[in-house]
């Protein structure tokens, strides 16, 4: 099992009184998720500046086919991480 890592923010207004706002489970975590978007945004995101985009869809797109089990899927990718470097 996991643990949590929740964070609490209280905010006091002018007038005196107080919000509290507390998030026990955060974006990319199993009770979150990332769906495809964000995993995909976010390896764009870090990959930017080390190989260009061509490069990053291309393997995204070979990881992609690995559930398909054919060897020749893996070495899609091994390519794509050869011509990114």
């Amino acid at each position: 099992m996991f643990a949590r890592y929740g964070a609490g923010v209280t905010a006091e207004m002018q007038d005196g009184r107080q919000a509290t706002v507390t998030v026990w489970d955060h974006r990319g975590t199993p009770a979150k998720p990332f769906n495809r978007t964000d995993i995909t945004s976010r390896f764009h995101m870090i990959t930017a500046g080390i190989i260009d985009s061509a490069a990053a869809e291309r393997i995204i797109s070979a990881v992609d086919r690995l559930d398909a089990a054919a060897a020749d899927n893996l070495k899609s990718l091994s390519a794509a991480l050869r011509l990114s470097a």
